[in-house]
C-alpha cells in the first residue's frame, strides 16, 4: 500500500471510530424532557441559585432573582456546567421549589430526592412551581429519571400551598394529598372558598399513567344524627338570614353537598338539598328555583379535573344533575 493510500485509510478509520464513539455516547445519554428548553436568561445565572440537588447524575437547579422577581429552573446532565436538558423561566413573581421538605405544622413528611413516587421502580424527583400572586397557582411536577428523563406527571393544586405526597400505608407506595378547587369562588358573594380534600394515586394506563381519585382513602363515615341535624340547620339558614340565599350564605348548603360527594356519600348530598330547600311558595317569593340551582351546581361539578373519577362514585343521581352540561370556561 502506498504511503498516500495508507494515510487516507488511517484517516477514514479514525473518523469512523470517532463517529462510533459519538453514537455510543448519544445512545446512552438520557433523552431530553418532553417540554422545550426555554432560552437562557440572566436569572439562570449561578449567583441567583437558591436550591440545588443532584439525583442519579442529574443536577436540579432553582434560581430566583430578588430585584425582578423572575425565576428559573434547570436540569443539567452531570454538573452545573453540563448539558441543559430542561429549562423553564417565569417573568412574574413565581418560584420553583425542589423536592419535598418536612413541615410538621402541616403534617408534611420529608421525602428523599430520587424516591420512587410512582411505584414503577424508578427514581423520581418532585418540583413545585408557583406562579405568584393571589389565588393562584401551584403545580407539582414529577420527573422520572430512568430509563430517560421525562415529565411523568403534572398535578394542578390551585391555591393549595400545603399539597404534598405521603406514604399513607407505610409500604412505600405514595399518594398525593391536596384539594379540588373547582368550587373555589363559585359563589362570588361567598366569604368562603371551599375546596374539598382529595387523595390521588398514580395508575398506569396506555398513555403512560395518570393520577386519579382514590375514593377508598377519601371515604368518611356517614354523618351522625347530630351532624346531620347541624348540616340541615346550616343549609336552612341560607334561606332565612338577612339578604337571602344569594348573599353567600348559600355556601352552607352547597359546600356541605360537595363535602358529602367527595367523602363517598353523594346520595346524602341530594337528600340534604331536598331536606333544606324551601317550599315551592317560599322559593317563588325569594326568586329561587331548586332545579336551576341543582343544574348550576352539577354543571360546575363537571368542570373538575377529577370529574371522570367522581362520576363513577355517584349514587342516586337526580335527573336534573345527569342532564346538566359542564359549565363553559370563561373567555
Amino acid at each position: 500500500m502506498s504511503p498516500g493510500r495508507l494515510f487516507r485509510w488511517k484517516t477514514r478509520s479514525a473518523l469512523c471510530a470517532a463517529a462510533l464513539a459519538v453514537f455510543a455516547l448519544a445512545s446512552t445519554a438520557p433523552a431530553r424532557a418532553q417540554n422545550p428548553i426555554d432560552p437562557y436568561t440572566d436569572v439562570c445565572y449561578w449567583l441567583n441559585l437558591k436550591e440545588a440537588s443532584i439525583v442519579d447524575g442529574f443536577d436540579f437547579h432553582a434560581y430566583k432573582e430578588g430585584d425582578s422577581g423572575k425565576a428559573c429552573f434547570e436540569i443539567r446532565l452531570g454538573s452545573r456546567t453540563g448539558q441543559v436538558l430542561y429549562r423553564k423561566t417565569v417573568e412574574s413573581f413565581g418560584e420553583f421549589r425542589l423536592g419535598q421538605k418536612a413541615d410538621p405544622v402541616h403534617d408534611i413528611p420529608f421525602i428523599q430526592d430520587g424516591t420512587d413516587l410512582l411505584g414503577r421502580g424508578r427514581p423520581d424527583m418532585i418540583v413545585t412551581t408557583w406562579s405568584g400572586g393571589a389565588r393562584c397557582c401551584f403545580h407539582h411536577i414529577v420527573f422520572e429519571l430512568k430509563p430517560e428523563l421525562k415529565v411523568a406527571a403534572r398535578i394542578d393544586d390551585g391555591d393549595g400551598d400545603t399539597a404534598h405526597f405521603a406514604d399513607l400505608d407505610g409500604n412505600g407506595h405514595y399518594y398525593y394529598l391536596g384539594n379540588d378547587w373547582t368550587f373555589a369562588y363559585w359563589d362570588p358573594d361567598s366569604p368562603d372558598s371551599f375546596a374539598p380534600a382529595i387523595v390521588l394515586r398514580f395508575i398506569e394506563d396506555d398513555h403512560g399513567g395518570h393520577y386519579h381519585i382514590a375514593m377508598d382513602k377519601m371515604r368518611a363515615p356517614e354523618p351522625t344524627p347530630e351532624e346531620w341535624k347541624q348540616a340541615v340547620g346550616e343549609a336552612g339558614d341560607s334561606f332565612t338570614q338577612e339578604g337571602g340565599f344569594g348573599d353567600g350564605t348559600g355556601s352552607k348548603l352547597w359546600s356541605n353537598m360537595v363535602n358529602l360527594i367527595y367523602t363517598g356519600h353523594s346520595n346524602l348530598a341530594w337528600k340534604l338539598l331536598d331536606d333544606t330547600w324551601l317550599t315551592p311558595g317560599q322559593s317563588q317569593l325569594q326568586g329561587l328555583n331548586k332545579e336551576k340551582f341543582l343544574s348550576d351546581f352539577c354543571s360546575q361539578l363537571k368542570t373538575s379535573h377529577y370529574w371522570p373519577d367522581i362520576e363513577k362514585t355517584l349514587q342516586e343521581v337526580p335527573a336534573t344533575c345527569s342532564a346538566a352540561k359542564p359549565r363553559a370556561a370563561p373567555k
